[in-house]
Formats: structure tokens, C-alpha cells, sequence
């Protein structure tokens, strides 16, 4: 694994197939799965992606996020306190501190140097793109990042067109129905 990540040409097919079958035998198979075999590529993340980015569309980020989900928005949502009365998130929501714990290692962070990945999603490499993997690592990512300008960022993202339905990918008709439940919960005072 070493080597592909070391001596790493993004444009390499098979190398990035490679990598992308080690992504399936690690842990992160139930996170990737249902994605397109072959569109996994290694990415630096830009400033002028940061509009596009969203964090995966779950009840936890929908008030830390003011129902958008874009990273981007994290900065004035993001907050302790949070709360939900929907199954199965019942209780405390602590998102505001995992972030805060992310937090902690971030300082000085270099894509090059780094081990660690953001996994985005997105149905054509215009995004938007989801982030899947990494959530609060991004959001402590974009925090630091106002302070320190810490980008580029290093990603791995899935392309392709069959993207659009996966589940998880902010513009599939799954994720918009996920968000206008969550959206409800939220009028009723169920998601805070």
C-alpha cells in the first residue's frame, strides 16, 4: 500500500484500481458500497471546490449544516447542543464535538504529508460532491482553513454517472427525500 500511496500518479488507471480494491478490503467497504468499481481516483481538493462539497446527508449534520448540508455552512451552524427525538438518533447529537476533536491534529495539516483521505462521491467531476468519509475531518479541515489556509486537501473520489442514484450522493432522490424527512422533524422540534 505503501507504494501506491508514496509514488502516486493520479492519472494511472491501474494503479488507481489498485487502490481502490485496497478501499474495499479495508473497513471502509460498507461505506463505499453500491459504488461503481473503477471510478475511484486520488484528488486534491481546491478552494474553489469547497461550494460544491457537501457532508453526507444525515440527521446529525442537517441543524449543524441549517439543512443544507455544504461543508461550506458549517461554519455558522456548527454548534453543541444539538439534539434529536428520531429513531435511531435519540439524544445527545455530538458532532460539534468530533469536529472539535478533529480539530486537535489539524493544525499544520499537508495533503502531501498526510495518510489520511476525505472519500467524496459525485456523478461527473463538476460535483456537487458528498463527502462519505471523512466528514469530520473536513469540517475541522474548513474551520482551520479560515484561519491558516490549509488547502489543497487529499481526496479519493468516485465519478461516475450511475453516482447520481447512490444513496448517499446529496442529488439522488433518496438523499433529497432523506433531507425534506429531516427537514420535517426539524419544523416539529424533533431535530435541533
Amino acid at each position: 500500500m505503501g507504494d501506491l500511496l508514496v509514488k502516486r500518479d493520479l492519472d494511472d488507471a491501474e494503479r488507481n484500481r489498485q487502490r481502490e480494491a485496497l478501499l474495499r478490503i479495508n473497513h471502509r467497504e460498507p461505506v463505499i458500497n453500491g459504488l461503481p468499481t473503477g471510478s475511484a481516483r486520488w484528488v486534491r481538493i481546491e478552494e474553489s471546490d469547497l461550494s460544491d462539497m457537501c457532508v453526507i446527508p444525515d440527521p446529525s449534520w442537517y441543524p449543524n449544516t441549517a439543512g443544507t448540508f455544504r461543508l461550506v455552512d458549517t461554519a455558522e451552524n456548527l454548534r453543541p447542543g444539538r439534539g434529536s427525538l428520531v429513531l435511531p438518533l435519540i439524544g445527545p447529537i455530538g458532532t460539534y464535538d468530533a469536529v472539535r476533536e478533529k480539530s486537535r491534529y489539524i493544525h499544520g495539516y499537508d495533503a502531501e504529508t498526510t495518510s489520511e483521505a476525505l472519500i467524496l462521491v459525485a456523478s461527473d467531476d463538476n460535483g456537487p460532491y458528498t463527502i462519505i468519509d471523512g466528514t469530520h475531518r473536513a469540517a475541522a479541515l474548513y474551520l482551520d482553513h479560515a484561519k491558516n489556509m490549509n488547502m489543497p486537501w487529499k481526496g479519493i473520489l468516485f465519478s461516475d454517472p450511475s453516482i447520481a442514484g447512490y444513496r448517499w450522493h446529496i442529488g439522488s432522490l433518496e438523499a433529497k427525500l432523506n433531507i425534506f424527512q429531516q427537514g420535517i422533524y426539524a419544523s416539529h422540534g424533533l431535530l435541533w
